[in-house]
C-alpha cells in the first residue's frame, strides 16, 4: 500500500507516556464511549495548524495517523482524526465498536460526503483496538490483530476453514455433481503427480502466469516461487494434494487438456479451499508472507494501556486493483470456489459462500452482505444469470485471444 509522506504538526515536548503534547492530551477512554452515530463520524483532533507541518515522529501516534492519512495530501490544514461507530458501516450485526480514522474535512461536509468518505477510508481504513473496550463484555466483539509481517499465521486460517466446515450448509459444502473424468494432483510431500482413482481433499491454485520459464510435463527440481509457495500452504494447513493446472493438465495433449479445461467448475467446485496469489504479475511472485515475501507494514502504536493498529485497506479495494482480478482465467476459478484464501501485500483474505474473514481483524462471528465475490447458488441456475457472467468475464484480460473461449468453458458446460 502507497504510504502518505503527510507530515504531522505536533509538539516536540512528549507526555509521561511517550506520546506528545498534543496527542497525549486526548482522552482515549472518553473517546472510545463516543459511539458516534452518524455516518460523517466524530471530529477528535485538527491535525493541521496555520500551514505548519512540523514533524515529531518521536510520538507514537502521531506516526500511526501518518501512516494512515490519505496520500497525496497537499493541505495539512485540511486533516482531522474522525471517531467512527462500526454499527451499521463495515459490518452488519450490532457492534458499537469505536474505530478511528484520518480524513480529510472537506470530504465530510456537503453533498456527496458519504461517497467521498468510504472511498477515502477505503484507501486508507480505520485504526482499532487490539483489545475490546471495557464498556464492551462480548467476546465477540470486532478488534484488531497485530499482523506478523514476516509469515502468515496458518493457525489462524485453519480456524476460518474449521469454522466453515462446521458452521456453514449449503452452499459452502455444496460439491459439483458430475463424475470426474480423471483428475491428477501434486503429492506435496513428494513432490510427484499422482492420478487418483478416488475422491480426496486437496487444494487449488489460482494465480496468474505471467512471463516466466517454460512450462515442463513433469515436475521438477525448481518450481516457481508461487507454486512453491502454495505447496507450503497446502501441507501447513494440513492437506496433502494440490492442483495446480501448468502441472495437472497434459500441456503437450490437446484433446485431454481440452477435456480438463471442460470440467474446470469441478475443479474448483470440488477443492477443499482455492489458493490465490493475489500480489504478483506472474508465477515467480510467490506468496507474500509464505516464503522470502514481506507484507507491507502495518502501522501500530501504543497510548497507554491501548494498542492500536492499523486494519490496512479495505481487501476489496486490494484485490480489485490487483493485476490476479483481471486475468480471464482467474474467472470462472473464482466463480466456482467454495472457499477462496487470497494473499494480498497486505495480509490474508478469507472469504466462503457465507462470510468473510481478514488477518488483521479479531472476529470469528459471520456476517453477511459484504463477499467480495458472488455466494448466491440458487441464482446461478437462472437461465438468464449467464448473460451477467460474460458481461462480466469479457472485461478481463487475455494474452492469447484464442483462449476466449477455454478459459470460461467450464462456465459454459455448468450451464449445460
Amino acid at each position: 500500500m502507497h504510504r502518505s509522506k503527510v507530515n504531522i504538526d505536533s509538539d516536540a515536548t512528549t507526555g509521561g507516556d511517550g506520546r506528545c503534547v498534543r496527542c497525549a492530551s486526548l482522552d482515549i477512554d472518553a473517546i472510545l464511549l463516543s459511539r458516534p452515530k452518524t455516518y460523517r463520524g466524530k471530529l477528535i483532533l485538527k491535525l493541521g495548524f496555520n500551514g505548519k507541518q512540523k514533524t515529531d515522529f518521536s510520538c507514537s501516534f502521531c506516526r500511526l495517523l501518518a501512516a494512515i492519512a490519505p496520500p497525496s495530501i497537499s493541505n495539512l490544514d485540511d486533516l482531522a482524526l474522525y471517531a467512527f461507530s462500526l454499527q451499521g458501516r463495515l459490518w452488519s450485526y450490532k457492534d458499537e465498536t469505536v474505530v478511528l480514522a484520518v480524513l480529510r474535512m472537506s470530504d465530510t461536509k456537503g453533498k456527496g460526503s458519504r461517497d467521498r468518505i468510504e472511498e477515502s477510508l477505503s484507501r486508507t481504513g480505520y485504526v482499532a483496538l487490539t483489545t475490546p473496550p471495557k464498556f464492551i463484555s462480548n467476546s465477540e466483539t470486532m478488534r484488531g490483530r497485530v499482523i506478523d509481517p514476516q509469515k502468515v499465521d496458518y493457525a489462524i486460517i485453519r480456524n476460518w476453514i474449521r469454522h466453515c466446515e462446521s458452521t456453514h450448509k449449503a452452499p459452502c459444502s455444496e460439491k459439483g455433481s458430475r463424475q470426474f473424468n480423471f483428475l491428477k494432483l501434486i503429492n506435496c510431500s513428494t513432490r510427484r503427480l499422482e492420478q487418483l482413482s478416488h475422491p480426496c481433499a486437496y487444494l487449488a491454485l489460482s494465480y496468474v502466469w505471467g512471463q516466466v520459464a517454460q512450462t515442463e510435463s513433469n515436475l521438477q527440481l525448481r518450481l516457481p516461487k508461487t507454486v512453491e509457495d502454495a505447496i507450503t500452504v497446502t501441507e501447513s494447513l494440513g492437506y496433502k494434494y494440490l492442483w495446480v493446472d501448468k502441472y495437472c493438465m497434459d500441456q503437450t495433449d490437446a484433446k485431454a487438456k481440452k477435456d480438463q479445461i471442460r470440467q474446470m467448475d469441478l475443479v474448483y467446485l470440488n477443492a477443499e479451499l482455492t489458493i490465490v496469489a493475489g500480489a504478483g504479475h506472474n508465477s515467480d511472485a510467490g506468496l507474500p508472507g509464505v516464503s522470502s515475501v514481506l507484507w507491507t507494514g502495518q502501522a501500530k502504536a501504543q497510548v497507554g494501556k491501548h494498542i492500536f493498529v492499523s486494519l490496512m485497506s479495505d481487501p476489496k479495494r486490494v484485490i480489485m486493483d490487483s493485476p490476479w482480478i483481471s486475468r480471464g482465467w482467474t474467472f470462472q476459478e473464482a466463480f466456482f470456489s467454495r472457499r477462496l484464501l487470497i494473499f494480498t501485500h497486505q495480509q490474508v483474505y478469507f472469504e466462503c459462500r457465507s462470510t468473510n474473514f481478514c488477518e488483521s481483524v479479531n472476529m470469528t462471528r459471520d456476517w453477511t452482505g459484504w463477499n467480495i465475490f458472488s455466494s448466491d447458488s440458487e441464482r446461478r441456475r437462472c437461465s438468464w444469470h449467464i448473460l451477467e457472467r460474460l458481461a462480466e468475464y469479457s472485461e478481463r484480460k487475455l494474452t492469447y485471444q484464442d483462449d476466449i473461449l477455454n478459459a470460461i468453458l467450464g462456465v459454459l458446460t455448468s450451464y449445460e
